[in-house]
């Protein structure tokens, strides 16, 4: 694998800044990190990017390597000489200022796989992703939807794991009460099963219909 090489020395920022800009650029390719270094506010951005340039220029020109496939493979940063300054103080004194300096060198190599296909497969990750986040939500109901479940209740039947209807549905009455005990109020959670069933099966219109005879649960 050919690494190419760019160095910049001397530059007038300690390197604990530069440190900052540096790790924000290692792995990325040259198109990201320069996307990267447009918006970034800090004194030593511009020159990572000149440096960047420079690396590229080289790849290409010298090298014969292809724009699209380079990434950058590792920013070294490392201390320069520091230029020793002095500033008077009172009663005489003097005390010292200490400039640091800095010195980067920026390594670009060719990956295998190009930005565009790199990107896409980013994108298809993040799609996967997605999808199991939606998956994740589909599985769990709106459990409040059934007469005499509220909120409370609800999160309470979801931390123990009842978290669809189809699992309220086969819960029996006791189990549910030694659920819900410490829940205040008093509930009658004998057709939660019975309504969840219904609910898990889509019959929304009979559930309703029978909604309107049950209070909190139970039958007027």
């Amino acid at each position: 694998m050919i690494k190419v090489r760019a160095q910049l020395n001397n530059l007038r920022t300690s390197p604990r800044k530069v440190n900052l800009v540096a790790m924000r650029l290692r792995g990325k390719s040259v198109e990201e990190a320069l996307n990267v270094l447009e918006f970034d506010l800090r004194k030593s951005s511009k020159f990572f990017s000149k440096l960047i340039l420079s690396a590229k220029a080289n790849a290409v020109n010298n090298f014969k390597l292809s724009e699209k496939k380079l990434v950058i493979d590792e920013v070294l940063v490392s201390a320069g000489p520091t230029l020793k300054r002095w500033r008077p103080r009172a009663y005489g004194r003097a005390s010292k200022i200490m400039k640091r300096t800095s010195k980067i060198t920026v390594i670009l190599v060719e990956n295998d796989v190009d930005n565009g296909s790199r990107l896409s497969t980013i994108k298809k990750e993040k799609e996967v992703v997605s999808k199991n986040t939606k998956k994740k939500i589909s599985e769990k109901d709106d459990l409040t939807k059934v007469e005499g479940i509220g909120p409370k209740i609800s999160e309470t039947l979801m931390k123990s794991g009842i978290r669809t209807f189809k699992e309220l549905s086969v819960q029996k009455t006791d189990k549910i009460n030694e659920i819900i005990s410490e829940v205040k109020g008093n509930h009658d959670s004998s057709t939660w099963a019975e309504q969840a069933k219904m609910a898990s099966e889509g019959k929304w219109k009979e559930l309703d219909e029978w909604q309107k005879e049950l209070i909190g649960g139970r039958k007027k």
